[in-house]
């Protein structure tokens, strides 16, 4: 994925799989590299989705945010 830095990167990984960018010139390197290696950043992508955004894990946050456990 690559998408605007809106300061996301201080809870979430960039790198592989995601690419905070700020610049057309950086987003266009970002999508060179996930093009050199997709496999590798498309499984990046995936588990970051899988960790950062399951329902299991948002859900799990709001209720602790809500200070219902």
């Amino acid at each position: 994925m690559v998408v605007q830095d809106t300061g996301f990167t201080d809870t979430l990984p960039t790198g592989d799989g995601l690419f905070a960018v700020s610049t057309v010139e950086e987003a266009a390197e970002a999508i060179r590299a996930i093009r050199l290696d997709y496999r590798r950043h498309a499984a990046a992508a995936r588990s970051i989705a899988s960790e950062h955004f399951s329902s299991a894990t948002v859900l799990k946050r709001m209720l602790a945010h809500a200070g219902v456990h």
